[in-house]
Parts: C-alpha cells; sequence; structure tokens
C-alpha cells in the first residue's frame, strides 16, 4: 500500500460520514445503483444504443459509441495498472464497525472501477451531444453528471471504496473520454462503415477490457 488511504483524515472522515448514513430505502436502492458502474451493464446499454443507431441509421450515435469503446480501453488499462501498483486495501480491510453490503477483493481498492467506468459513459455522450432545452443547447453532459455523482457515493455507501478512490476513477473517466473525443472528433471525420467497426470495437472491448 503505497497510499494508506485509512490514514488519510478527510479521506475516512468522508467515507465514515456517507456509509454510517445507514436507511432502510437507500439500503434497498444502494446496491442496486452501484451496478450502473459495472462494465457488463454499461456494455449492455451500450449495446441497445447500437441497435438503435442501426435502426435510425443515426451515424453521430454509432460515432459517440466508438469514441466511448476506445475510452473504456484507454481508462480500463489505466486504472487496472494503478490497481495493480497501489494494491490499496478496501474499507473493509482497513477500518472496523463499517457498513458492508459489497462483495469485493479485500485490495486493489484506488482507483475505482466503477466510478471510472460510469464518467467514462457520461463523458463521452456528454460532451458529444446537446440536447435542446426551452431554444437553449444544453450538453447532455450536466444532465448525465448527477447519476454518475450517485453511483460514485454508492460505492462510499456499500463500503467498498474511498473517497480518494472516486475522485480517482471519475478523473480517469473524464480525462480519458474527454481527450479520445477531442482526437476522433478531430482527426478522424469518415462515416464510411460506422457500422462496422462499432460492432467489432463493441465484440473486442467485451471480450477482453470488460
Amino acid at each position: 500500500m503505497l497510499i494508506n488511504e485509512s490514514s488519510i483524515s478527510w479521506n475516512r472522515d468522508i467515507f465514515n460520514y456517507v456509509n454510517h448514513g445507514q436507511n432502510p430505502i437507500l439500503d434497498q436502492i444502494m446496491p442496486i445503483i452501484t451496478k450502473f458502474g459495472t462494465g457488463e451493464w454499461l456494455m449492455i446499454i451500450v449495446f441497445i444504443l447500437f441497435i438503435v443507431s442501426l435502426i435510425a441509421k443515426n451515424n453521430k450515435l454509432k460515432r459517440i459509441i466508438i469514441i466511448f469503446l476506445i475510452a473504456m480501453a484507454v481508462s480500463t488499462v489505466i486504472t487496472e495498472i494503478l490497481k495493480n501498483v497501489f494494491s490499496e486495501a478496501r474499507p473493509f480491510v482497513a477500518l472496523t464497525n463499517l457498513h458492508l453490503m459489497g462483495d469485493e477483493s479485500a485490495f486493489r481498492s484506488f482507483p475505482s472501477g466503477h466510478t471510472k467506468n460510469i464518467f467514462t459513459l457520461i463523458t463521452a455522450f456528454g460532451l458529444n451531444h446537446a440536447l435542446k432545452i426551452r431554444g437553449k443547447s444544453v450538453k447532455l453532459l450536466w444532465i448525465l453528471l448527477p447519476v454518475g455523482l450517485i453511483v460514485a457515493l454508492s460505492r462510499l455507501y456499500v463500503g467498498v471504496h474511498f473517497p480518494l478512490d472516486l475522485i480517482a476513477g471519475a478523473t480517469i473517466g473524464i480525462v480519458s473520454a474527454g481527450i479520445v473525443s477531442i482526437l476522433f472528433n478531430k482527426y478522424l471525420k469518415f462515416n464510411k462503415y460506422l457500422s462496422i467497426i462499432t460492432f467489432i470495437l463493441f465484440v473486442l472491448v467485451y471480450h477482453y477490457v470488460i
């Protein structure tokens, strides 16, 4: 353990505040919400969107899916490297008297993979799509951010991550999707073979990354 997260007072205090805020309703909801940060769930969502893009012949949606898949691969590689390098103990190993509702490996806490996943998704889609609200164009990112924050907080609530894990995971997801978006939109402006490319990338990411 290079960081020893439990020794950082603000990191420990925020974790305890959220994790000890037990509520019967949240006890039922949070374990469900936290699953939306798993790679498998996100890939199901993306596959459904891919089918929609085929039916609607929407090349823009296919391009966004490609951006997400590339960013997902990049962010996952970075996260796995950091998890192995730091090998941080999870809260239920480092602390006592906590509210544990998750089933995770004892170490590899830093950074949070679930948080990385959800922020990669919302950044890829949020930066590249806008909605018309009262005549104004609003980036989807601002609408999706609360979703990412709730999924991230669920990791504290179920007792498997410290706040620092979430910050690192969110940063990796945002930066990875942001850089891929910029490069893809600037240098890869083609619209041919998008369906084939999207499907191949989906299979590769699902098989080798998730």
